[in-house]
């Protein structure tokens, strides 16, 4: 081959090259505005400017095949050469960085779209999803049922476990109420341990069993790092059209009977109640003020006396919390504990329970006056691994003795997690703390839990004393409990006696404590001494420690 037709094939080769080099610019150009969608008028004169230059490269190379290659046509060909690699390398480039914005774009609104724990669908998501719901229902006249769900118990899980187990124990929640819907309904994690559903073309009746079918998830035991986790959980349901037909407001009347469903013990469903709905309103108030009455002083402790029948003194008095509200007055605790109970406040008031009460005892103590106070402890309190440090130290700087406070429980408190709170109790009455079994007699384990329970002392709920004289039923389970109490040697206070024949029945039976309006009604500080330095009051004033 002779050096003019060595340099045409080489021409043409770096030629042919730059073309190919163009013809994949151009292409992956087209892909980044017609796939990509990049439409703006800088791309569209970038892919026109390329095909220029494909035209204007096959142009030249005509040219020079027609006049014939020469030695000077092999520089321009070769910039073009490195031009066309350069927008080939340029446009991929370009097309990756689109993708990869893209990419991140996804993942970024997926996230905005997901939890990042369960990978379930979230709040955000939730309410964009039962729009559409809302929308095709009134479209096509059809139901559906908004839920929400709460877990019972699951925050002493994360107190005494760890977060991470918890966090554990809410992904393989997500997995089990995932498996247990239909394709077409629609499950979120709404925060927290709350979960969200939205169940298409369903009626209150199979909307009600598909709420039971979800608290079935939670039967088994959750197993997690060699522990077996048991919880439980609390379902509010609200339906379309029959409740409202927007859905912002069936949100809400989920919430409202979710509240109610809470409210009670164990694991519950409860359905929209409109009669109930004026209570949500209030309820938001009544936390906001219960919030602020912890820092404005609104919050008062009553003391009521308790007796000790054999020396007919007074040797102890338990607090009582009242709340004095300005608008409403004053307020007993069934009107505002289970809701600071619900909202997470009952550990603030308990603490302030704790340090007013230690504090009113110290003064007591400087000044002679010899009497004991007993304080109620809640679920939440005995689910709370921090509570034996708190009075520790309440007691440590008011120097205090151990069982200078009395700490009642009732059945029901313990009866959430029971292995738990008889640990909190064993762990309270190793620090010296004395312990009273309050209300007993309400719960249904009562006979099995009153030898297991480390209390001194057992308190007869008033149902079973304020009718003792006239009901034989009474008198029997009264005498039974004492009899029992007093076999495991245990000390029996009635709770709730309000008459005379009660007081001598009792002494029959041999309680040896009583409580009550006809002893006292609970009284403020001042009322209280006044009352013990009445010349006229019956009854005198015991030793401290009398009542254990």
């Amino acid at each position: 081959m002779s050096d003019g037709q060595s340099l045409t094939v080489i021409i043409v080769g770096v030629i042919f090259l730059s073309v190919v080099a163009m013809v994949g610019s151009a292409h992956t150009i087209c892909v980044i505005v017609f796939s990509r969608r990049e439409r703006s008028r800088g791309w569209y004169f970038l892919l026109l400017a390329t095909l220029l230059f494909i035209a204007a490269y096959i142009t030249f190379g005509l040219d020079s095949f027609l006049r014939g290659f020469a030695l000077r046509d092999m520089l321009p060909a070769l910039i073009i050469l490195g031009a066309s690699f350069f927008g080939l390398l340029l446009s991929r480039h370009a097309l990756e960085s689109i993708d990869g914005l893209k990419r991140y774009g996804d993942v970024a609104h997926y996230k905005s779209l997901h939890d990042d724990l369960t990978s379930l669908p979230n709040r955000v998501a939730f309410r964009a999803r039962l729009g559409e719901v809302v929308a095709e229902a009134k479209k096509e006249g059809s139901h559906f049922a908004v839920l929400l769900a709460d877990l019972n118990g699951f925050k002493g899980v994360n107190d005494t476990l760890g977060h991470f187990v918890g966090d554990d124990v809410l992904v393989e929640l997500g997995r089990r109420l995932q498996s247990s819907l239909r394709a077409e309904d629609y499950l979120a994690r709404w925060g927290g341990d709350e979960f969200a559903f939205v169940l298409p073309n369903t009626e209150r009746v199979g909307a009600e069993e598909v709420a039971e079918k979800l608290i079935s998830v939670t039967d088994d035991y959750f197993c997690v790092e060699e522990h077996e986790i048991s919880i439980g959980m609390s379902v509010g349901l609200a339906l379309f059209p029959m409740h409202s037909g927007e859905g912002p407001d069936l949100l809400r009347m989920a919430d409202t009977a979710l509240y109610e469903a809470k409210s009670k013990a164990g694991s519950n469903v409860c359905v929209y109640d409109p009669a109930r709905d004026d209570n949500a309103t209030q309820r938001l108030m009544m936390n906001k003020n219960l919030q602020l009455a912890l820092t404005r002083g609104e919050l008062e402790l009553f003391y009521q006396p308790i007796v000790n029948l054999r020396t007919q003194r007074v040797t102890s008095v338990e607090a009582l919390l009242r709340w004095r509200h300005p608008d409403l007055g004053l307020l007993n605790p069934d009107e505002f504990l289970r809701l600071a109970e619900m909202s997470g406040l009952i550990r603030r008031v308990t603490r302030w329970t704790m340090d007013q009460a230690a504090r009113q005892l110290r003064l007591w103590r400087l000044r002679g006056l010899n009497l004991d106070i007993s304080i109620n402890l809640s679920i939440s309190d005995l689910q709370d691994v921090n509570v034996t440090a708190q009075i520790r130290n309440v007691l440590d700087r008011l120097n205090l003795e151990s069982g200078a406070l009395t700490l009642e429980v009732t059945e029901t408190s313990m009866m959430t997690d029971p292995d738990k709170a008889l640990e909190s109790l064993y762990r309270l009455r190793d620090m010296g703390v004395s312990l009273a079994i309050d209300d007993f007699g309400t719960g249904f384990a009562s006979l099995s839990y009153l030898k297991r329970i480390p209390a001194r002392t057992v308190k007869i709920d008033r149902a079973f004393i304020q009718a003792l004289p006239d009901e034989s039923d009474d008198k029997i389970i009264a005498e039974s409990t004492i009899a029992l109490a007093h076999a495991l040697n245990k000390v029996v206070v009635a709770e709730g006696v309000e008459h005379e024949s009660t007081l001598e029945a009792l002494v029959e039976l041999e309680c040896d404590y009583i409580q009550g309006f006809y002893v006292a009604p609970p009284m403020p500080v001042a009322e209280l001494e006044s009352w013990l330095e009445d010349p006229d009051t019956p009854w005198g004033i015991g030793q401290p420690n009398d009542m254990v």
